[in-house]
């Protein structure tokens, strides 16, 4: 007698679509630094949680070494103020590796840019939504100015620097 087991599919695989990133995240594991980093990205996702798991384990590898870093949010990300001391840079790339490397790049990736989009034109469409740049605003336009170093806008409004940070967001 032959028996045949089919397995389901759960809801969550039926209903979503994997993320553009999927595959490069799940190739990602295969050479991660640490178990905490290959966990995180083997299931090809990057979640908030995890992103913040990360962030907290760079933080108290450094000060493990007497190295502060002071996580600052920047919109869904985080920038970072290192402590005083010659060696700090050196213990922020060193404790960077199996927590954040990886990981913040692919969360950074997913919250800024879901589509896997071309950027350039992502923060020219930003700029112009956001009413900063002209309507009409495009990829050959903030290339071009970008390039120049001339904007048709003011460059220090806050809104240029958002547009560069989450340009999915506007």
């Amino acid at each position: 007698m032959l028996s045949v087991s089919l397995g389901a599919c759960s809801s969550k695989e039926a209903s979503e679509p994997r993320s553009p990133y999927y595959s490069d995240i799940v190739t990602a594991s295969r050479t991660a630094d640490s178990d905490f980093e290959r966990e995180v990205l083997s299931d090809g996702e990057v979640t908030r949680s995890e992103y913040e798991e990360s962030v907290a384990r760079y933080v108290k590898c450094a000060n493990g070494q007497g190295v502060t870093i002071n996580p600052v949010k920047q919109g869904d990300l985080y920038t970072y103020e290192l402590g005083a001391g010659a060696s700090a840079e050196k213990v922020a790339d060193e404790c960077s590796v199996g927590t954040t490397q990886k990981i913040e790049a692919f969360y950074g990736a997913l919250v800024q840019n879901p589509t896997k989009g071309d950027m350039m034109q992502l923060i020219a469409a930003c700029l112009s939504s956001s009413g900063l740049a002209p309507k009409g605003y495009d990829k050959a336009a903030f290339t071009a100015d970008s390039e120049s170093g001339s904007f048709p806008f003011d460059a220090e409004d806050p809104r240029f620097g958002e547009c560069h940070l989450d340009p999915a967001s506007h």
